[in-house]
């Protein structure tokens, strides 16, 4: 049951596991809720066939699975594109997964998520399992969700969510 005029659900997905399990929770939630989602890959590499067919599979599998949903390549990194496209589509959350695809060496310069839901004006949704959100969208237990918060307008608006 799709409401009008739901705010979007915006999932950035680079293909890996991490982001297969985030694109499910933020699927699960976009149907609890009726809202679209909206698949974003951002690449630095522009043109590549190859994203784009990751990303139309991607795409059959949450449509599969009963998601409303749109996808689509941008160009730019990865957590800037995020949170542009989250101020300028009216999203209403970001989910991202908490690993992706970059080497352990590079994670100590920090990490999608962790920039995504430092500069985001939305809440940031950072997944490492997509069960509990999927059976809490089936009805199936509660949600528990841990809020970090710093009493910043950013983390009020977590909050309400």
């Amino acid at each position: 049951m799709k409401k009008q005029n739901s705010p979007t659900v915006l999932c950035g997905t680079d293909f890996s596991a991490g982001a297969r399990a985030a694109a499910d929770a933020a699927a699960a939630i976009a149907t609890k809720f009726g809202a679209p989602l909206r698949l974003v890959h951002a690449s630095e590499i522009t043109g590549s066939p190859l994203v784009q067919d990751h990303l139309l599979v991607e795409a059959k599998r949450l449509h599969d699975a009963g998601a409303d949903l749109v996808s689509e390549v941008v160009d730019g990194v990865a957590d800037e594109v995020l949170v542009r496209l989250a101020q300028e589509r009216g999203a209403r959350l970001i989910v991202v997964s908490a690993l992706g695809r970059r080497a352990p060496a590079r994670w100590l310069l920090g990490s999608v998520a962790e920039r995504t839901a430092g500069t985001a004006t939305v809440p940031t949704l950072v997944v490492r399992d997509a069960a509990p959100f999927q059976a809490w969208a089936r009805g199936e237990r509660a949600l528990k969700i841990f809020v970090g918060t710093d009493f910043s307008a950013n983390s009020d608006a977590a909050l309400l969510w």
